[in-house]
């Protein structure tokens, strides 16, 4: 009797004594972080929007924690392998996600067989912002703005509209305006924005959904013609082109974009509260504020419990659009 209560009392002392030490090093590691380069995975190629803000927020990141911030392009599978790189590293804060509407919030919708959850794997530390996409058409489509783009309803008249790949944001949004405009529009996926475009200027489909700061040259250009943007109000990188929401019959379309930082799972809080205020000092930076709004990103650095919960909210809206479209990788 006196043996047992001895080793049970050696085994709580052993239990408390461990889980003391635990909570004690999570402080030390974050008295000292960052003391060492820190990587943020961009799950796209070089070049896209996503490397973009990554690297407009990594110069200024590296000179607040006076560590180097490095970025590492790691595409494929819409985004999924950069997204899982992240989550399989250490969670101590130096490797993080410059994630998206994709990896984030969709990909589990589209293919149940994806490994991970966003929402759960994912620890968000701030938004950094958002731009919306914009439905064109073709120069020699015959199809014409707003107006142009709603008669397709009542002729009946079938088209093709263009995206960089199944189960994107840009492919939500073309269904969500499906939907709303009634138009008999057939989605065709392509591996990029580029052979879209291409096809687009060839007249071989008649519409596309792009990010617009990827369609603004061909549509400044004459090559593209702008139909409107998948925002509630207007962009401030072009304000010329409607929303399409100002129409009534397209009131309810309000697709954007957008970006964020996200540590893995269980990253300490102490760790993820000194990069959400490194965060906020960047993303309000004025060469940082002014290079991102000349790349056409509005932005909206809401903080990691904002971000959560507008995480949540966008995604059960995309559940409804993937399902009524039935959306599957």
């Amino acid at each position: 009797m006196k043996k047992s209560l001895a080793t049970a009392l050696s085994a709580a002392v052993t239990i408390v004594t461990t889980a003391t030490l635990t909570l004690a090093v999570a402080p030390a590691q974050a008295a000292g972080y960052p003391d060492r380069p820190i990587t943020i995975v961009v799950p796209y190629a070089a070049g896209g929007s996503n490397d973009l803000v990554a690297r407009v927020l990594s110069q200024r990141l590296g000179q607040d924690l006076g560590v180097s911030v490095v970025v590492d392009n790691a595409p494929g599978a819409s985004g999924t392998i950069g997204a899982l790189k992240t989550i399989n590293a250490p969670a101590d804060g130096y490797t993080l996600l410059l994630g998206s509407n994709s990896e984030i919030s969709i990909a589990k919708l589209t293919n149940p067989k994806i490994k991970y959850d966003g929402q759960r794997d994912l620890v968000p530390l701030r938004m950094v912002g958002s731009q919306p996409m914009v439905l064109v058409s073709g120069a020699h489509s015959g199809i014409q703005g707003v107006a142009g783009f709603l008669a397709l309803a009542k002729s009946k008249k079938p088209v093709n509209y263009g995206t960089s790949g199944i189960g994107t944001p840009l492919h939500l949004s073309g269904e969500l305006i499906r939907g709303a405009s009634k138009v008999d529009m057939t989605h065709v996926p392509y591996k990029g924005g580029a052979p879209a475009i291409a096809d687009l200027m060839a007249n071989q489909i008649e519409l596309g959904v792009l990010v617009l700061s990827t369609a603004l040259p061909q549509i400044k250009s004459g090559k593209l013609q702008a139909i409107g943007v998948t925002s509630a109000t207007r962009s401030h990188a072009a304000p010329n082109i409607p929303a399409l929401a100002e129409n009534k019959t397209l009131a309810n379309v309000d697709m954007r974009l957008w970006f964020g930082l996200f540590a893995p799972a269980n990253t300490p809080k102490a760790v993820t509260d000194k990069l959400t205020d490194a965060l906020a000092r960047a993303i309000n930076a004025p060469e940082v504020k002014s290079k991102l709004s000349e790349s056409g990103v509005d932005i909206d650095a809401k903080d990691a419990a904002a971000f959560r919960s507008f995480i949540a909210k966008e995604t059960e809206s995309y559940r409804k659009i993937v399902s009524e479209a039935n959306i599957q990788e």
